[in-house]
C-alpha cells in the first residue's frame, strides 16, 4: 500500500512538472498559441489535401481540441473562430477569398463547426476541471495520508516516549477516570504512595488525598475535561503520612470518555524552605515594623485595628492588646473624624492614591496626641481593596511649638529672665527665652533636649512629679521654691522658681525663674553678721558673768562676812538688840542679792556648761525648769559615737560638740522650755540627746496642745525664727512636727565639727 502510494506520488509529480512547461490556462500565451494551432492545420491542410477537394474544417477540429487542451475554453473558441475564418479563405470556393458561392451552405457549415468547437471546448473544460478537481483531491488525499503516515510514526515514537517518561520519570504519573478510579499508574506514584502496583490498581482519589473532600473531588474531577490545571493538595500515604504535593492534571477525551491525566510532585520539602523563608521574611517585616521610628498600623475597611506596631502603642498610650479590639474612630478626636473619613472614601474610590493629614488622637490617659497621618490603600491580587496601611508620626511637639511661638514667642526672645516652657507628658522643654539660654550656656536646640532635671541637680524625679501633681490637679495654682541650676560648664547657681501650669490640646507648665545669687550672698552676709553678733553677744554675756561673778559676787561676799561679824559682835550687848534686827534684816537682804547674783550669771552664761559640758547642762536646766513649773522634764542618757578625732590620733575617741554648737543647743533648750512653759498646758517633755553618724541631735518632745503647722512656718514666731537662724549659722537642720492637741517635738540635727574644723581643743577627747 505504502509503495503504490509512492508510485502514484511520482507520477504526479512527473505531470506537475510538465504542466509547469505550458501556459497558465486562458493566459495570453494560450490564446497565442491557439492562433499557432489555427496555422499549423491550414499548413497541413494545404500539404496533404488539394484545396478543392473538400474537406475544409478537417485539421482544424484537432487544431481546436488541441487549443482548448493546452489553454482552456476561450483559446479553444478562439481557435473555432479563427479556424472557421480561414477554411472559408483558403478552401471555399472560390478560394482564396471571402465571397461564397452559396452564403446559406457557408452558414451552415460555420454554424455546424462552431457548434461542434462549443460542445469540443466544453467538454475539454469540463475534462480539465474534472481531472483538476481530482488531482486536488488526490493531492489532499495524499497530503493526509503523509500526515497520517507522520502521525503514526509520531503516535509510536511518543508512546515509547511516554513509556519511558513514565517509568524513568521521578514524578507520580497516574491515569485517573471521572470517578477516580485509577487507570494506569507509574512506579514512582506507587512509591510515593507507598503502595505496589496491585495495590494502587485498586484505589480512589478518595483514598489518598487528604485535602479535599469526596464532593469536592468529584465536582474537580468532572471539570478537568480538556483543560490543564495545577493544583497543591496534600497525599496520604500507606502509613498515614501526609505529604504535600503539587499535582499537574488535564482532561482527555478518549472516544465518549474523558481521561485524567495527572503528574503528582512531592513538594513538602519545598513548602518547608517556603515556610521557613516565610518565617524568616515574617521576622524581619516584624523586626521592620517594630523597630521604625514612627507608628505604624493596618486597619480594615470597617476601621478595626488588624495590626500596629510598638511604636503606635506609645503614640496613643494603649496596649496591643486593647488596640486590636478597637478601631481609629474609637482613638480619633471627634472634631477630626469627619476629615479622616473624607479621604477615606476618596481612597476607596480610587480617587487618590495615598494621602496624609494632621489630625488628633485622644490617649488612654485622655491627653490630646497631634499626629501626621500618612495612609494608602492595600490591594488583593484581584485588584480589590484589603486592608489600609497608616504611617503615624507624633508631631505634638512641633504644633507645642508653633503654639507656643505664636503665643509667647516675642516674649521669650525679648526676656532677660529666665523663662521656660516644658510638655506636661515628657518635660522636655518646649521653649525657653534668651535670658535662660545666657543663664544656663545652652543654645535653644541643647535645651529642647534636656528636661528641668537635667538642670535641677537637688531635686529628684519623685519629688519634681509631685510637685507638678499639686499643680496637675489644681490643688495650688502657682509654686514657688527655691533650688538650685546646674550650667553646661558644671558650675551651680541658686535660684527662685514660679511654676504654673497651662491646660490646653497639649497642656505645658510655665517655669519663670530668678537668679537670687546675689540676695544669697546679701542674706549670707546677714547671717554672718548675725552669727557674730550672736557670738558677741554670748562672749558678752560670758564676760559680764565673770565680772559680776569676780567683782560683785565678791562684794556681796565680803558684805556677807562683815554682816556675820556685826551681828556676832552685837549680840554679846543686850541693849543692841534694835541693831541687831537690823543686821539680820541685813543678811537677808544680802542673801537674796546673792542669789540674784547667782541666777543673773547663770542666765548670763551658765558656768555648769563650760564647766561639766552640755549634758550636764541640760540636766541641770531641766531640774531647774520641773521645779520652777511643775512639768516634769527628763534627760535621756547620751549615746556616745566613737571616732578618730585627729588625723594623728591612732585610737577612737569620744567625739562631743564644740563650745559654740553647745552654747545654741542648750539656748534653743531654754527657748524651747520657755515656750512649753507658756503656750502647751503639757505635763511631760522627753529631752533626748544622741551622736551617731557623725551628727549631734537633740530632740524636744512635749505632751502638750501642739502648734498648727502653718504656725510654726509663720515669720512672726520670732522664738522659732530664732531656733532656725542658730541651727542654720552651725548648717544643720530643725524641725517642729506635731498636729494639734498631739503635742509638739523640736528636733536639731547638726553635723560635729572636729579640732581642725573648730580650730579649738576638744576637751572631751581624753584618749589621745
Amino acid at each position: 500500500m505504502n509503495i503504490l502510494l509512492r508510485h502514484k506520488a511520482y507520477a504526479h509529480s512527473a505531470c506537475k512538472w510538465i504542466a509547469r512547461l505550458l501556459p497558465a490556462r486562458g493566459s495570453f500565451s494560450a490564446h497565442i498559441i491557439a492562433l499557432a494551432l489555427v496555422w499549423l492545420a491550414v499548413l497541413l491542410r494545404i500539404e496533404f489535401i488539394a484545396v478543392d477537394a473538400g474537406y475544409q474544417y478537417i485539421t482544424f477540429f484537432p487544431a481546436v481540441a488541441m487549443a482548448a487542451v493546452v489553454g482552456g475554453f476561450w483559446p479553444g473558441m478562439l481557435a473555432s473562430i479563427a479556424g472557421a475564418v480561414c477554411a472559408q479563405f483558403f478552401f471555399t470556393a472560390p478560394y482564396y477569398g471571402f465571397s461564397v458561392e452559396s452564403i446559406e451552405a457557408s452558414f451552415w457549415s460555420i454554424a455546424v463547426f462552431w457548434l461542434d468547437g462549443i460542445i469540443v471546448c466544453s467538454s475539454i473544460e469540463a475534462m480539465h476541471r474534472y481531472r483538476a478537481k481530482s488531482a486536488a483531491e488526490l493531492e489532499e488525499v495524499q497530503q493526509q495520508n503523509s500526515q497520517i503516515l507522520q502521525l503514526q510514526q509520531e503516535t509510536e515514537m511518543l508512546l515509547q516516549r511516554s513509556q519511558s517518561l513514565m517509568s524513568s520519570s521521578m514524578d507520580g504519573i497516574h491515569v485517573l477516570d471521572t470517578h477516580g478510579n485509577i487507570i494506569m499508574a507509574n512506579d514512582a506514584f506507587c512509591r510515593m504512595l507507598g503502595y505496589t502496583q496491585e495495590e494502587v490498581g485498586t484505589l480512589n482519589i478518595t483514598d489518598w488525598d487528604a485535602q479535599f473532600s469526596a464532593n469536592e473531588l468529584r465536582l474537580m474531577l468532572n471539570n478537568f475535561s480538556g483543560k490543564g490545571v495545577l493544583i497543591e493538595t496534600q497525599h496520604r500515604r500507606k502509613n498515614g503520612e501526609v505529604r504535600n504535593v503539587e499535582v499537574s492534571v488535564t482532561g482527555v477525551l478518549s472516544g465518549e470518555q474523558t481521561v485524567i491525566y495527572a503528574s503528582a510532585r512531592d513538594i513538602t520539602d519545598r513548602k518547608k524552605i517556603e515556610q521557613h523563608r516565610l518565617q524568616q521574611s515574617d521576622l524581619r517585616f516584624r523586626g521592620t515594623l517594630e523597630q521604625a521610628a514612627v507608628g505604624i498600623a493596618h486597619a480594615r475597611l470597617d476601621g478595626g485595628f488588624a495590626q500596629i506596631n510598638q511604636k503606635f502603642c506609645n503614640i496613643v498610650g494603649y496596649s496591643r492588646e486593647e488596640l486590636l479590639n478597637m478601631s481609629f474612630q474609637d482613638i480619633t478626636y471627634p472634631a477630626d473624624l469627619g476629615g479622616s473619613m473624607h479621604y477615606l472614601q476618596q481612597l476607596l474610590a480610587g480617587e487618590v492614591v495615598t494621602f496624609s493629614l494632621e489630625k488628633r488622637y485622644v490617649r488612654k490617659n485622655g491627653n490630646l496626641v497631634w499626629v501626621n497621618l500618612t495612609t494608602s490603600l492595600l490591594h488583593q491580587a484581584d485588584g480589590t481593596p484589603a486592608y489600609f496601611i497608616g504611617v503615624v508620626e507624633d508631631i505634638t511637639g512641633r504644633k507645642q511649638h508653633e503654639f507656643l511661638v505664636r503665643q509667647f514667642g516675642s516674649l521669650l526672645k525679648s526676656s532677660f529672665n529666665e523663662i521656660y516652657v516644658f510638655d506636661a507628658a515628657t518635660l522636655l522643654f518646649l521653649q525657653t527665652s534668651a535670658g535662660a539660654d545666657k543663664n544656663l550656656g545652652y543654645s535653644s536646640d541643647e535645651l529642647r533636649m534636656l528636661t528641668p532635671l537635667d538642670i535641677k541637680p537637688l531635686i529628684e524625679r519623685e519629688r519634681f512629679e509631685l510637685m507638678l501633681a499639686l499643680l496637675r490637679s489644681g490643688k495650688q495654682e502657682s509654686l514657688l521654691f527655691e533650688t538650685v541650676h546646674l550650667r553646661k560648664n558644671g558650675t551651680t547657681y541658686p535660684v527662685e522658681v514660679r511654676m504654673q501650669f497651662m491646660e490646653s490640646d497639649s497642656p505645658v507648665y510655665i517655669a519663670v525663674v530668678q537668679d537670687i545669687s546675689e540676695r544669697k550672698r546679701a542674706n549670707k552676709q546677714l547671717r554672718d553678721l548675725s552669727a557674730h553678733l550672736q557670738t558677741v553677744r554670748e562672749e558678752e554675756k560670758a564676760s559680764m558673768a565673770r565680772e559680776i561673778h569676780d567683782n560683785l559676787g565678791g562684794t556681796l561676799t565680803a558684805l556677807k562676812m562683815d554682816v556675820y561679824w556685826l551681828a556676832d559682835e552685837l549680840s554679846a550687848y543686850q541693849g543692841a538688840a534694835p541693831l541687831l534686827k537690823h543686821v539680820n534684816t541685813m543678811s537677808r537682804l544680802l542673801d537674796d542679792a546673792v542669789d540674784v547674783t547667782r541666777r543673773v550669771i547663770t542666765d548670763l552664761r551658765p558656768t555648769i556648761l563650760d564647766d561639766l559640758g552640755l549634758l550636764a547642762a541640760l540636766e541641770w536646766q531641766a531640774g531647774q525648769f520641773q521645779k520652777r513649773s511643775g512639768i516634769k522634764c527628763r534627760v535621756s542618757d547620751i549615746m556616745r559615737s566613737h571616732v578618730k578625732c585627729r588625723a594623728d590620733c591612732s585610737e577612737s575617741c569620744t567625739v562631743m560638740p564644740d563650745k559654740i554648737q553647745s552654747i545654741n543647743l542648750f539656748r534653743i533648750f531654754q527657748e524651747s522650755l520657755t515656750n512649753v512653759a507658756r503656750h502647751s498646758g503639757a505635763s511631760n517633755v522627753d529631752v533626748e540627746l544622741r551622736i551617731e553618724a557623725g551628727n549631734l541631735t537633740l530632740s524636744i518632745a512635749d505632751n502638750g496642745c501642739g502648734i498648727p503647722a502653718e504656725h510654726a512656718a509663720s515669720q512672726t514666731s520670732y522664738g522659732m525664727l530664732g531656733m532656725r537662724e542658730r541651727v542654720a549659722q552651725l548648717g544643720g537642720e530643725i524641725y517642729f512636727s506635731g498636729a494639734p492637741d498631739s503635742g509638739l517635738c523640736v528636733t536639731v540635727i547638726l553635723p560635729l565639727r572636729t579640732d581642725r574644723q573648730t580650730g579649738e581643743a576638744n576637751d572631751t577627747c581624753t584618749d589621745c
